[in-house]
This record gives C-alpha cells, sequence and structure tokens, in this order.
C-alpha cells in the first residue's frame, strides 16, 4: 500500500501511519486557500495557561476554544446569541484549522473573521489569528455555520436580516 491515510472531513485533521509517506497532491486542495485581504470584525483573545500543552504551546483542541471565544463575539456584534439567531440556533457542520506558527502562555491574538460562501443553510466563517505582539500569524481555517430550527429539529435557511447584518459589517 503506497498511502495509508485516514481523513477525517469533520475535523480537518490528517493521521498518517508512521513510516507511510503523504502525498502532498492529496492535501493541498483540501489545506490550501485564502482568507480575505481585509475581514470586518476583529476581536482580541489572551492564551491562559490553561490552553498550553506538555509542549508549551496552546494545544489543538484548545486553540478551537480560543476561536470559538472570538466566534460569539462576531454574533454578538451583530446583536444575536449564536443559539438566537432570529429565532434560529446556529450549528457547527465542519471546521478547517491550518497552523503557521506555535503560540504561548500570556500571548494575545487577534482574530479576524468574515461570513463567506453562503448557501441556502448557512455560511462558512473564516477567520485569520495573529500574535498582538509581532504580527506572526498562527493560524486561519474555518467553520461551517448552518441554522437550525430546534423546534422542527431541522435545518432551516439563513435568515435574510442576518446576511443583511453580516454583510453591513465590512462596509
Amino acid at each position: 500500500m503506497r498511502m495509508a491515510t485516514i481523513w477525517s472531513w469533520a475535523v480537518g485533521i490528517v493521521w498518517a501511519i508512521p513510516r507511510m509517506s503523504i502525498d502532498q497532491e492529496f492535501l493541498c486542495p483540501v489545506c490550501s486557500w485564502s482568507c480575505p485581504s481585509v475581514s470586518p470584525f476583529f476581536t482580541d483573545v489572551a492564551v491562559y495557561v490553561g490552553h498550553i500543552n506538555i509542549a508549551r504551546h496552546v494545544d489543538n483542541a484548545l486553540m478551537l476554544s480560543l476561536v470559538a471565544e472570538a466566534r460569539s463575539r462576531y454574533f454578538a456584534s451583530l446583536g444575536y446569541d449564536e443559539d438566537a439567531v432570529e429565532g434560529l440556533a446556529t450549528t457547527i457542520t465542519d471546521v478547517l484549522w491550518l497552523y503557521k506558527a506555535e503560540a504561548f502562555h500570556g500571548d494575545v491574538l487577534s482574530v479576524e473573521m468574515v461570513a463567506d460562501d453562503y448557501n441556502k443553510y448557512g455560511f462558512d466563517l473564516l477567520y485569520r489569528m495573529t500574535r498582538k505582539s509581532d504580527g506572526r500569524e498562527i493560524g486561519r481555517g474555518k467553520h461551517g455555520i448552518v441554522f437550525i430550527d430546534l423546534q422542527q429539529r431541522k435545518v432551516a435557511r439563513v435568515p435574510p436580516q442576518f446576511r443583511v447584518k453580516a454583510d453591513a459589517l465590512g462596509n
């Protein structure tokens, strides 16, 4: 077997069996994309000791908790809670994160976010994280977000008023 790789589409992480090569053509289309040059939403998040792993940098799973805090602030900037957007809740359908550099205890990370690639039921929330002290990019990623009608337990269309507010944030 030339390549033994298990791909988890849900979190965008690749695991390879030791000593097996990973075909770069397999990874590049999925893990390469460009963030918009101008993002309409910015917030800062601090790295606390609880975010740090044994290697003394931010743990990969806890990096998503920093992004979750920024995502919550994004929705709040539009006047919403994530579970109350024009009568609908939101849920994360997929996550992709691409590391660029380590982050450490005490770092303040600036997170830029922009809604992009809308469909009937949701959108992609693109984000880029940089270290505030030196401007170094720590990583970038996206969350696929869909709207849910909790009473019917079904996906719901993007509320038009949400789209108006999200689009106006960039103007």
